[in-house]
């Protein structure tokens, strides 16, 4: 059997990498929440104008044309239609991260090695 020392030093380029893709994800997920929170403005402005303006029946049309357009495609961004881009994926990442870890320690006490990770 192999064994593997894990180092002070391997340890920060994990951590260094780990923060780097997280932040890395994390300001797509800004942009993609503004987004969001953009259409929804825009989708009640819509709403408020139909209902409190008086409008001629070409911009009614039109507006209520937008209004559906905006309701049908809600102009989210998703990873290969599986995993949607918005605040709460850095949440996800990291809970993903903390389980895989729990796992990895219980694997490590099983297996009784005598490893530091911290």
């Amino acid at each position: 059997m192999y064994s593997v020392a894990i180092t002070h030093e391997h340890l920060y380029l994990a951590y260094v990498f780990m923060g780097g893709v997280a932040v890395a994800s994390f300001v797509p997920c800004v942009y993609c929440e503004d987004l969001k929170t953009e259409v929804q403005v825009l989708r009640k402005q819509l709403a408020s104008v139909l209902f409190r303006i008086r409008l001629d029946k070409r911009s009614r049309v039109s507006a209520r044309a937008l209004l559906a357009l905006t309701h049908e495609r809600d102009l989210s961004v998703s990873l290969l239609g599986m995993l949607r881009v918005d605040i709460s994926l850095p949440l996800h990442y990291v809970s993903l991260l903390v389980t895989y870890l729990i796992i990895l320690l219980q694997f490590q006490k099983i297996r009784g090695y005598d490893w530091v990770l911290f």
